[in-house]
C-alpha cells in the first residue's frame, strides 16, 4: 500500500497518533501516580506538545521565555517519555502549596491557574532539557551494553525478565523502550524482541506441567496458562504453576535467555510501541516501508528454541523431582498439596455435595465484590473466586484452622490450606511487592500450623497509602473448582471473626 494514499494515513493515524502525543497519556497516569489534579496535568502536557512549539522546534529556530533560552530537541516533546513524568512529579509538589496558600472559595479558580503559571514555562526552560538528557543517557546507556555485546544483553534480559518482573522492575525498562522508539533514541528498540523468548518460554514450561502432573486442578491451570503467555499475560502461569513447582520456572529462564540471546545476535529490532510482549509483537520488527520479513522468520526461530527449551527441560527436570522423595516436600507442589488435603480430617474431598463452609473474616473493613479489585489478575477470577475487603486495620488473621502454605518475606501476601479442604491467598494491598517489606510485618513461615483468628500479618495502612498503593486486599479461593459455589455473605462490611464467605461443596 502506498504510503501517501489517504487509506494507509488514516490508519497509520490509529497506529502513530497515540505514540505521537505520548505525554497527553502519560500526564493522566502520571498523575494518578503522584496523585495530584490530572486535568492540570493534561492541560501540561497539552502545552508541551502545542504544534507551535514543535513546529518551532523542527525549524530550529530560537525560543526564549523572560530572555531564558529555552532548548528545544529537533522534535520538541512529541513522543517523549521522561520529560512529563518529571514534571507531573514536580507538579505534585507545587500544587498542594497553591492549595494551602489560596482561600477555598477561590482554589477552583486560582490553584489551576497558578500552577500552569509556574508550571508550563518551568517545563520548558528546566524540567523538560533534563528529562531529555536523562532519556538519551539511559537509552544511550543501553545501547551502548548492547553494543558491546548483543548476545550477553539477549541473554541477561530473556534469562531474567521475569524475574524483573516478579519484584516489579520490568516498568523501570518501559521508558528505555519508549525511549528508543523516539526521533532521538533513533525510532529503533532492540529491546522488546529479546524479551519475546522470555514471555512464550513460561508457557511452553506449563504446556510440560500440564503433561508431567497427575493432578486434575493443576492439570487444567497448566493448559490455560499456556495459551494464555502465548497473548502474553504471564502471570497465571508464573504464579498458579511454575513459581510454585519451581523447576518449570527455572527451566523457562534458562530457555528465555538462550531464545534472547538467539534474537538479540541476529540483530531483530522493534520499530513500533504496542502494548504486551506476545505473538503480537512479531509484525512490529518488520522495518515501516519495507516487506522484509526476515527479522520476523528470525523472531518466530528463537521463539520455538525458547518455547521447546523450557518444555524439554520441564519435562526431563521437573519429572525427576516427582520422583525424587526429597524434592516431594515442596508444599506448594499441586500433587504433594492434594495429597497433605486427603490425609487431614474434614477435607474437602470428606464433605458432602451441598455442604456449605463459612469463613469467618480475616479483616476488618469494607466488603467489595472481586470483580472491582484493580489488578486484572484477581479480578478476572484467573486465580480463583473470592471476595475482596477495603482494610480499616491493619491486621490480618487466619479465617480458618490450617497450615501456611505461602508466606512472602515482604509480607505482602500469605497462603493458607485449610482443615476443611479450602486453599486460600490473601494479598495485602495492590502491587505491594514492590513496597519490598516496607510497612509490614510476617508473623509466620511456610509451614506453620495456625489455628482461626491467630494474626498472620499486621500492616501499616497510613504508610502504604502514603507510598502510593491501595490498600484492598482480595481473598481467593485457589481451588475453586473444588466447590460449586463461592459467595460472600450480602453485608457491607465486616469485622475479624464475622461471617462473612460462603463455600459449598
Amino acid at each position: 500500500m502506498s504510503t501517501t494514499s489517504g487509506t494507509y494515513q488514516i490508519l497509520f493515524a490509529a497506529a502513530d497518533g497515540f505514540f505521537t502525543f505520548l505525554p497527553l497519556a502519560l500526564a493522566y497516569t502520571a498523575a494518578i501516580k503522584f496523585k495530584t489534579s490530572q486535568f492540570i496535568s493534561v492541560a501540561i502536557g497539552f502545552a508541551m506538545v502545542y504544534p507551535a512549539i514543535t513546529a518551532v522546534a523542527a525549524k530550529g529556530t530560537a525560543l526564549t521565555f523572560l530572555g531564558i533560552p529555552v532548548i528545544l530537541s529537533p522534535s520538541g516533546y512529541a513522543s517523549s517519555v521522561i520529560p512529563i513524568i518529571l514534571t507531573v512529579w514536580v507538579q505534585s509538589k507545587v500544587e498542594p502549596v497553591f492549595k494551602k496558600i489560596v482561600p477555598s472559595s477561590l482554589s477552583m479558580i486560582f490553584v489551576p491557574f497558578l500552577t500552569l503559571l509556574l508550571m508550563v514555562p518551568l517545563a520548558f526552560v528546566v524540567i523538560g532539557p533534563i528529562g531529555t538528557v536523562i532519556g538519551n543517557a539511559l537509552g544511550s546507556l543501553y545501547n551502548t551494553i548492547y553494543n558491546l555485546s548483543p548476545v550477553i544483553a539477549g541473554a541477561i534480559m530473556g534469562g531474567f525478565w521475569q524475574v524483573f518482573v516478579m519484584f516489579g522492575m520490568h516498568w523501570g525498562f518501559v521508558p528505555v523502550m519508549m525511549q528508543n522508539l523516539t526521533p532521538a533514541g533513533g525510532g529503533v528498540d532492540s529491546m522488546t524482541p529479546m524479551l519475546l523468548p522470555a514471555v512464550l518460554a513460561q508457557g511452553g514450561a506449563a504446556l510440560a506441567v500440564f503433561f508431567r502432573t497427575h493432578n486434575k486442578k493443576t492439570k487444567e491451570l497448566s493448559m490455560s496458562s499456556a495459551v494464555t503467555s502465548i497473548f502474553g499475560v504471564t502471570e497465571p502461569a508464573v504464579y498458579g504453576v511454575n513459581l510454585p513447582l519451581k523447576i518449570p520456572f527455572v527451566s523457562a529462564c534458562i530457555a528465555g535467555a538462550v531464545g534472547g540471546g538467539f534474537i538479540a545476535f541476529m540483530g531483530v529490532k522493534n520499530y513500533v510501541f504496542g502494548g504486551l510482549v506476545s505473538i503480537f509483537s512479531f509484525s512490529a520488527f518488520i522495518k515501516t516501508g519495507t516487506n522484509n520479513i526476515t527479522p520476523v522468520i528470525i523472531a518466530i526461530i528463537g521463539s520455538v528454541i525458547a518455547i521447546v527449551l523450557a518444555f524439554v527441560l520441564t519435562m526431563i527436570l521437573f519429572n525427576k523431582s516427582v520422583s525424587d522423595d526429597t524434592n516431594k516436600e515442596e508444599k506448594v507442589s499441586s500433587d504433594v498439596e492434594e495429597q497433605k488435603t486427603d490425609d487431614v480430617n474434614n477435607g474437602s474431598n470428606d464433605m458432602k455435595d451441598g455442604e456449605k463452609i463459612i469463613l469467618g473474616s480475616p479483616l476488618t473493613g469494607d466488603v467489595i465484590n472481586l470483580d472491582q479489585v484493580q489488578d486484572p489478575v484477581f479480578s478476572s477470577q484467573a486465580m480463583g473466586k473470592g471476595i475482596a475487603v477495603e482494610p480499616q486495620v491493619g491486621k490480618l488473621v487466619s479465617p480458618m484452622d490450617g497450615e501456611i502454605t505461602v508466606a512472602f518475606k515482604t509480607g505482602h501476601a500469605v497462603g493458607i490450606s485449610g482443615n476443611n479442604g479450602v486453599d486460600l491467598l490473601m494479598h495485602v494491598g495492590i502491587d505491594t511487592v514492590e513496597l519490598d517489606g516496607k510497612g509490614f510485618e510476617i508473623l509466620v513461615h511456610q509451614g506453620d500450623q495456625v489455628k482461626a483468628g491467630q494474626t498472620l500479618i499486621n500492616f501499616d495502612i497510613d504508610k502504604i497509602k502514603k507510598e502510593g498503593y491501595l490498600t484492598t486486599v482480595p481473598i481467593v479461593v485457589t481451588n475453586s473448582d473444588q466447590f460449586t459455589d463461592i459467595s460472600g455473605l450480602d453485608q457491607d462490611d465486616v469485622t475479624i471473626g464475622e461471617d462473612f464467605l460462603t463455600i459449598t461443596k
